[in-house]
């Protein structure tokens, strides 16, 4: 009898058979918007699941938006956690940043994620390469607007500029430095349209090539 119940408890304990599996799952979200217009940035929650213990090599492929721009803008995560059917999730979020380009439907295509989750200290880790559903996302023009082109969407928009030298001193011959600095709120720099630079009578330009700083203050 006791032979019976000691093959019976090896059974149990095989890995082949473990009721206990890690599982994984990947969801995406759209914040809540009362409405998204053409530059605007729309934060595009992505939230990796698992009843595993820690996630490790996260990883995570961007799809092409036809009509719009979608860019990984903080490394950060937030931290998640929800009892579903007796047993605890832990989740991470990724904020990911959509700047519509156009108006009407935008299509993001699945994400492709992977990730590897433990079950404990010192336990191997279980790979998951997993593919968000798509998402649509209705698009309008800024009221006002009629061509969406170059359109920026922001709560901050500030333009100033200098010169070097100052141009009350200036004569036939010397050469001027012109600065122009375009900074705004919930946008990134490569969104800008170009600056123009129209011809002067009389005088020479040479522009250069802009410098682009983006800047994220997690919170």
């Amino acid at each position: 009898m006791k032979r019976v119940v000691l093959v019976f408890l090896i059974h149990l304990l095989s890995p082949g058979v473990s009721a206990a599996a890690v599982q994984g799952e990947v969801r995406i979200s759209l914040s809540d918007e009362p409405a998204i217009w053409v530059g605007q940035r729309v934060i595009v929650n992505l939230d990796l699941w698992s009843t595993g213990f820690s996630f490790s090599d996260q990883r995570i492929h961007l799809p092409e938006v036809v009509g719009g721009l979608l860019m990984e803008t903080d490394s950060s995560t937030v931290k998640l956690s929800e009892a579903r059917s007796g047993e605890t999730w832990q989740g991470l979020r990724y904020a990911l940043s959509l700047f519509p380009q156009r108006p009407g439907t935008l299509r993001i295509p699945p994400v492709d994620v992977s990730f590897q989750v433990s079950e404990g200290y010192g336990k191997p880790a279980t790979a998951f390469e997993l593919q968000t559903p798509r998402l649509t996302v209705e698009v309008a023009l800024p009221p006002g607007f009629i061509d969406p082109n170059g359109v920026i969407t922001s709560n901050d928009l500030t333009v100033t500029e200098t010169w070097d030298p100052d141009v009350d001193s200036v004569r036939v011959g010397d050469a001027l430095t012109r600065t122009v600095t375009r900074r705004a709120e919930d946008v990134s720099g490569v969104l800008f349209p170009p600056l123009l630079t129209p011809p002067i009578d009389g005088l020479a330009s040479y522009p250069e090539t802009p410098q682009v700083t983006d800047k994220t203050e997690r919170g």
